[in-house]
This record gives C-alpha cells, structure tokens and sequence, in this order.
C-alpha cells in the first residue's frame, strides 16, 4: 500500500515490465493503438530464454505469421482493430479489403513487424528484460545487411541476396537482442538512390 492507501502494483517479472512499459507508450490513432496491441500480445506469448526470432513463433516472416493463423484470424477483427471508426464503415466491417494492393492479413503483417520494432526498441533502451536473454552458445552467425532506397522502391538484401522486408527486420531485431550487435554502418548516395549497409552478429 502507499501512503493513501492504495494498492501499489507490482511486478511478478520481468516480462511483466516490458508488457507495462509498452502500455504506457502514447497512441493516439487507430493504427498506432493496434500496433501496440499487437506488441503486448507477442510479449505475452513469450516464455522461457528466447532470440528475437522467437516473436515470429516458427514462421518464416510476419506475413506467413498473419496468414499462418497465429493471430486475428477474421477480416472483421482485424479491421476492427486497425481502422478508426470511420474506416471501419468505409470497409463494411471488414467485408471489402483495404487497398487494392493487401487484403486484411496483409496489413495485419505491416502492424505485427512495427509492433517487434517497438519491441526492439523497448530492449535497445536498455530496459531489464531477461526473457529476451539468448542461452549462453558459441554459435554466433554473421550477415551483411544492405537497404537501397529510391523515390519509387526499396529493396532489402541479405548477404547479397534480396529477401523480405520482414526477414530483415527480424535480423535488425536480433541484433539489438543481448548476445547480438551491429559491427558496421555506413551510407551512399548516387542520384536519387541511397544504399545503406551494416554488418550484424546475432545468436
């Protein structure tokens, strides 16, 4: 109890934490709310001594994450979480997709990668969080990561190969992890392109 009389709260663990501290983060549109619901909900299936990579749950990227069933799972809820209300009548509840370009489970993927953004954040500001502890191994891997960006595109590469935004930055994630850490960063620009490179060494 405090000094008035009211129950103070109290923190089981350390996961506990990080699941307030998200809480605690402002969120004023539909969109930022959803993402930061998104977040609690990866931290709260969490258990035991993880890598980043624990987040996507055995999936190969956020969009096999969103498609794979281990979140919402009805284009309604989903709408109903990302829209504001006005967007939400504009879809019909979900009945006509976003854009013409994703359906629901695509933008859901969008929300659940800045949703392990922010918790990549959460863990790059030093705050306690040992559940995200890799088990002490040897087995360190190495990856050059390069992003080219233009008025039009970007494009991700791993190790010379072009992957998904989202395995990117699952290994950006990673790398912020303890245990992991960025060795290298540096930036050119020809014309309107600008390529970005790092080196990362994760668990």
């Amino acid at each position: 109890m405090d000094k008035n009389g009211n129950k103070k709260l109290t923190v089981k663990n350390e996961k506990e934490r990080a699941i307030i501290a998200i809480g605690n983060q402002s969120a004023r549109s539909a969109w930022d709310k959803a993402v930061k619901q998104y977040a609690i909900e990866l931290l709260e299936s969490l258990e035991g001594n993880y890598t980043g990579a624990a987040l996507l749950n055995g999936a190969e990227n956020w969009r096999d994450y969103s498609y794979g069933g281990c979140s919402l799972i009805y284009d309604y809820e989903i709408a109903e979480r990302l829209c504001s209300p006005s967007e939400l009548k504009r879809s019909k509840y979900g009945e006509k997709q976003p854009n013409p370009r994703e359906t629901w489970f695509d933008c859901q993927a969008r929300a659940l990668g800045e949703a392990a953004t922010r918790i990549c954040r959460l863990i790059k500001e030093r705050v306690s969080f040992p559940a995200f502890n890799p088990q002490p191994s040897d087995n360190m891997k190495r990856y050059e990561l390069t992003k080219t960006t233009s008025p039009r595109t970007r494009r991700f590469y791993c190790d010379g190969k072009r992957v998904s935004r989202e395995y990117f930055e699952l290994l950006e994630i990673q790398a912020n992890f303890p245990g992991g850490r960025t060795d290298t960063i540096h930036s050119t620009k020809k014309g309107d392109v600008e390529r970005s490179h790092k080196s990362i060494t994760i668990r």
